[in-house]
């Protein structure tokens, strides 16, 4: 097998794979979509990317569409998922100028901009079509970034173990990783930041009580995040006291 046909084989598994995570998915339902469209939507509609400053990083401001899909497909089923979604058919969306205008101000104001650029395009090509359709649309252009995505592993699989065939398995590795094609089938620019670098996490302390006993005599707890104390380990060569009993 060589290297140009590993890459075909490859990317077709790929493409083939995404329209059904797209088909699977319901609207908003990917980890942070609302959000990340809501980015997609303002780049399409004023050009220019949210202001990064405390109020708009820290907000929550959805266009009116976006937040009538929420109440009906999203919310509902939050720790019910027995609860079935409702047709889209029966949903009633204003689709005006101002129902649809977005702010882009919320939490995923700050992630690196260069994945909405693609989004943007597919949404004003759809521009004309419902929210729904839209939506479709801008998750479509995730396969672009799917597509450099497994091709780029391919590269990395030739250039690691000198074989078509080794590429090709660390290509089918990534395209086939349940997590990396649910990413690129939503609107999110997840996928791409997971294949580009890693992320050390933080450990995490156990909550409760005695946690926060535990973080008052050790370390701090996260800002905003009481639920989740962060332990910090004591400076080297310094042990903590027990108290004294009485």
């Amino acid at each position: 097998m060589t290297a140009q046909r590993a890459l075909l084989l490859v990317c077709l598994v790929f493409a083939l794979r995404e329209p059904l995570l797209w088909g699977l998915t319901p609207p908003l339902h990917a980890p942070d979509e609302a959000a990340h469209f809501d980015v997609v939507e303002r780049l399409e509609q004023t050009h220019t990317l949210p202001v990064l400053n405390p109020e708009c990083v820290r907000g929550d401001y959805y266009s009116e569409d976006a937040r009538t899909l929420l109440g009906a497909l999203v919310n509902p089923v939050v720790f019910h998922p027995s609860v079935p979604l409702p047709p889209l058919s029966d949903l009633k969306l204003s689709e005006t100028p101002a129902a649809r205008s977005a702010s882009g101000c919320n939490y995923v104001a700050i992630y690196p901009p260069v994945y909405y650029a693609p989004a943007a395009l597919a949404d004003t090509l759809a521009t004309h079509t419902t929210f729904p359709q839209r939506l479709a649309a801008v998750r479509a252009s995730g396969l672009v970034w799917g597509l450099l995505a497994v091709a780029c592993a391919l590269l990395c699989g030739l250039l690691w173990l000198w074989d078509a065939r080794g590429g090709l398995l660390v290509g089918l590795a990534v395209a086939l990783q349940p997590m990396a094609g649910f990413l690129f089938a939503s609107v999110s620019n997840d996928g791409p930041v997971m294949r580009m670098r890693r992320r050390r996490q933080p450990r995490l302390g156990p909550a409760g009580p005695r946690a926060a006993s535990l973080v008052r005599a050790r370390g701090r707890v996260r800002p905003g995040r009481p639920e989740q104390a962060q332990l910090h380990p004591a400076p080297p060569g310094r042990r903590l006291r027990r108290p004294a009993r009485r």
